[in-house]
C-alpha cells in the first residue's frame, strides 16, 4: 500500500495522516458503543478541533509543525482524565466504606443486643 502512495508522489507522513483520519472516527464510535466513560473522548475531540483550526489557519494538509500543540494538549487532557478517574475511585471507595460500616453496625446491633 505504501508503494502505491509513493508512486503518486505522497510521502510517508501523509500516508500515516490518512490512516489516522480513517481509523480515529471508527475508534470514537466504538468507544461510544461500548459506553466507556465519555470524558475520555475529550482528547480526540481536542485533536480534531486543533487540526481543523490549523487547516483553516495555515491551509496545510499535514500539520507536522504543530506536533508540540498536540503533545502538550493531549498530555494535559490525559492528566485531567487520570485525575477525574482517581477522584471517581475515591468517591466510590468512600461510599463503599460507608455502606460496609453501616452493615457492620446493623449486624452488631442485630446479634449482640438480643
Amino acid at each position: 500500500m505504501l508503494q502505491k502512495f509513493e508512486a503518486i508522489g505522497m510521502d510517508f507522513s501523509f500516508y500515516i495522516w490518512l490512516i489516522s483520519q480513517t481509523i480515529s472516527p471508527l475508534l470514537l464510535l466504538t468507544a461510544l458503543a461500548i459506553r466507556w466513560f465519555n470524558i475520555i473522548l475529550i482528547i480526540p475531540f481536542y485533536c480534531y478541533f486543533l487540526q481543523l483550526y490549523f487547516v483553516f489557519k495555515d491551509h496545510r494538509i499535514v500539520d507536522d509543525n504543530y506536533l508540540e500543540w498536540y503533545a502538550i494538549g493531549s498530555s494535559l487532557l490525559s492528566l485531567l482524565v487520570i485525575w477525574y478517574f482517581r477522584k471517581l475511585l475515591m468517591i466510590r471507595l468512600q461510599r463503599d466504606m460507608k455502606i460496609a460500616k453501616s452493615k457492620i453496625k446493623s449486624y452488631g446491633q442485630k446479634y449482640y443486643h438480643k
